[in-house]
């Protein structure tokens, strides 16, 4: 049923992966997510945009990986190999993230900056140092949320873009290098690190 990064040709597995969890308890907590997470989500934005999020970021999340892992093996091999054949990607996860991008984009405006930087700057982390394919995927399906939000919510009061002041942010910006820091630290040691900034791993 799981997709991976080095079967592009398992089309039927864009679809069946959603069911797709590599054990029980990973099942169980995405289940749960999409409960609590994704019925707030759907309060909000209403539920043919909650559809259209999941599909698109959960089909996108299986078809990056699987792109790059073509591209990557030009590039860097030892990236293109990882986890390409026993990882699976799940779309159930890629689309949760892309749900959380696309509902973003009914926050207010501050809330919806942090989180959006801390989120991204947590993903390019560990696609820069670690580069699993799963890593990959949830940057991908973010990026579909995030323009799928800016492209569907409507342009209201709490949508609407303005200038923030200086102390919003700077506390953006420590909260971006907090996370890339972090992240990095925890990436760096892990010996499985395959990302294209993997050489500086311990």
């Amino acid at each position: 049923l799981g997709a991976t990064a080095g079967h592009p040709d398992r089309l039927w597995a864009l679809v069946t992966s959603f069911w797709s969890a590599p054990t029980w308890y990973v099942g169980l907590a995405l289940a749960l997510a999409f409960v609590v997470i994704g019925g707030i989500i759907e309060a909000a934005i209403g539920a043919r945009r909650w559809i259209t999020a999941v599909v698109l970021s959960g089909i996108g999340g299986i078809l990056i990986p699987q792109a790059t892992d073509i591209v990557f093996r030009y590039i860097n091999a030892e990236w293109a190999q990882s986890g390409t054949e026993s990882t699976p990607l799940n779309s159930a996860a890629f689309g949760l993230m892309g749900l959380i991008f696309t509902g973003s984009a009914w926050m207010q405006v501050l809330g919806r900056r942090r989180l959006r930087a801390f989120l991204l700057a947590a993903l390019g982390v560990l696609v820069a140092f670690g580069g699993a394919p799963q890593s990959t995927g949830a940057l991908g399906s973010a990026l579909i949320g995030l323009i799928l939000g800016i492209a569907l919510a409507p342009r209201g009061e709490n949508t609407r873009s303005f200038i923030g002041t200086r102390h919003r942010g700077r506390s953006i910006v420590a909260l971006v290098i907090v996370t890339l820091s972090a992240g990095s630290v925890l990436t760096i040691v892990s010996a499985q690190a395959v990302g294209p900034l993997s050489f500086a791993a311990l």
